[in-house]
């Protein structure tokens, strides 16, 4: 009897709504014991008219998300009304980042940032023991920035 290739697991992915915050998760692959690298942002985008491109190449970064070989999980967290969203990824290791920062369309999105980014937008990475770190974690860590973004004047 032939051997039938393994068809990949779909992620899960759930939604909710908090305090009219949009949250949407997808669980890629299950993290393996040991220390996980976690990826958050914090983007403001600057201007109305913007928004709907930003969700455009978000969601093009998503289908990117999902072709990339070591992650296993992200997340984006949408306050719609105030312009104000972040993003949460956790990956196997730093490898899988940079191979993921260096692809299309995210190359795309970074070179679009300032157009329509606004004050404080922010980055931060860090090492995890928890192969499931959340929100409360992302946010408090983007208190501390590794990457802070100050719009150019005028």
């Amino acid at each position: 009897m032939p051997v039938l290739p393994t068809l990949e697991r779909r992620p899960t992915v759930s939604g909710s709504i908090k305090g009219g915050v949009f949250y949407r998760q997808a669980d890629i692959k299950p993290a393996k014991a040991g220390v996980v690298v976690c990826v958050a942002t914090f983007i403001p985008v600057r201007r109305w008219r913007d928004v709907f491109a930003f969700l455009r190449m978000s969601s093009q970064v998503e289908q990117q998300l999902r072709r990339t070989t070591g992650l296993v999980r992200y997340g984006l967290r949408a306050d719609f009304f105030h312009r104000r969203f972040w993003t949460l990824s956790v990956w196997t290791d730093l490898d899988a980042i940079q191979a993921f920062v260096r692809g299309e369309p995210h190359q795309t999105a970074v070179a679009r940032f300032a157009a329509w980014a606004g004050e404080g937008a922010a980055f931060v990475q860090w090492s995890s023991g928890d192969a499931a770190p959340g929100w409360e974690e992302a946010l408090l860590r983007l208190r501390s920035p590794s990457f802070y973004y100050t719009a150019p004047a005028g």
